[in-house]
């Protein structure tokens, strides 16, 4: 390219070379500056990334330890129910340690109610005005997160979603950013690491890695496929071009403690349900 340009101008005057120096000098300019602006926009860009992830992380830790003071329960396994002793708090509420993970069934030696109707929608709590259906356990990459009901941009800021799909039905499909402190490390996961999700009356359902694999934005109903995986868990790459995806398949469940309120508002849900499909 030098023999190029020494060829070009060595039928050129002075003025000329002269001239065509500062054409390149400021082309040159240019370039740096292009560059230099690139690479400030790329930091910004990563540092506010990284303050939405911190924020992100707080929100969903602040909703989960409400979530646990609400119902009663030590999600994350630190020994804290909110901010209080898991001892203190049964303590002070009169609550049996043990009786927490009794089965719950509506009549002994009966299939608990989610089995008897997988139709059933999901119930919630209200954490702060968001819906929340329950929290996955995800040891492998040390995540415990609530997830909400219904998945929108704003939500998905604060918690994963479940973006369709109930545990009951098994197409379960939970969506999150990929904020370190959310789904950011899912791509990491091997076949056969440990999921599970308790919903908001401490059923437990427990699933296994079936794969993890790389789907287009447009792969929507290769995305849904309730077929081969219970529980679907997925998050955009870097740059939003394509979407990490992991499945699951369910490998048992354990029924919470059946209690007078739970049953009855279940019983209502059902009969809700019931009542839809007679209408349509």
């Amino acid at each position: 390219m030098d023999e190029f340009y020494a060829m070009d101008e060595a039928g050129l005057d002075e003025e000329d070379l002269d001239r065509r120096g500062r054409a390149k000098r400021r082309f040159g300019t240019v370039l740096v500056l292009l560059g230099f602006a690139a690479a400030v926009a790329a930091l910004i860009l990563t540092v506010n990334n990284y303050r939405d992830d911190i924020a992100a992380g707080k929100s969903s830790l602040a909703d989960l330890q409400k979530m646990e003071d609400m119902l009663g329960i030590d999600a994350d396994g630190d020994g804290l129910i909110g901010a209080t002793p898991a001892e203190e708090y049964y303590r002070a509420h009169d609550i049996d340690p043990s009786s927490r993970s009794t089965a719950r069934q509506e009549v002994s030696g009966n299939a608990p109610v989610y089995e008897r109707h997988p139709d059933m929608t999901m119930p919630t709590v209200e954490v702060d005005g968001h819906m929340y259906v329950g929290y996955l356990e995800i040891p492998a990459i040390s995540r415990v997160l609530p997830v909400m009901d219904t998945w929108s941009y704003p939500s998905l800021k604060i918690a994963p979603c479940r973006f369709v799909g109930t545990v009951y039905a098994h197409d379960m499909i939970v969506c999150a950013h990929n904020y370190d402190r959310h789904f950011g490390q899912i791509k990491t996961l091997q076949e056969g690491d440990k999921v599970s999700f308790t919903d908001v009356y401490g059923d437990r359902f427990e699933y296994e890695v079936s794969e993890v694999t790389i789907l287009q934005p447009t792969d929507v109903d290769e995305m849904k496929d309730p077929v081969d995986w219970d529980l679907t868990l997925f998050t955009c790459t870097i740059g939003g071009a394509t979407r990490v995806t992991v499945r699951c398949v369910m490998t048992g469940s354990t029924p919470a403690e059946w209690t007078a309120a739970a049953k009855e508002d279940l019983s209502g849900k059902i009969a809700g349900i019931q009542k839809q499909s007679e209408a349509s």
